[in-house]
């Protein structure tokens, strides 16, 4: 979020669209601002699939797009159906 803190970044790979009725496990990552306690939710990023466990992998790399930021790459294991 800008502010030179770290953010933490928490995987919930069983997350589910709707709680009552699918599609089950699309997964989700939400992200933390290291802003506080608390710590306030900055965004949060879903799957787009039944059983795509999004969120099964998360990595830090280099900046990709040259912003001078780092990026957060996400893996979602059953993508595909793979």
């Amino acid at each position: 979020d800008g502010d030179g803190l770290p953010d933490l970044a928490v995987a919930d790979t069983g997350y589910h669209a709707t709680q009552a009725v699918g599609p089950f496990n699309i997964g989700a990552v939400h992200i933390f601002s290291g802003n506080g306690i608390p710590a306030p939710l900055l965004r949060s990023v879903f799957g787009t699939a039944q059983v795509d466990y999004f969120g099964a992998a998360l990595a830090t790399v280099d900046d990709l797009n040259g912003d001078g930021i780092g990026e957060l790459a996400i893996g979602a294991h059953q993508v595909g159906g793979i």
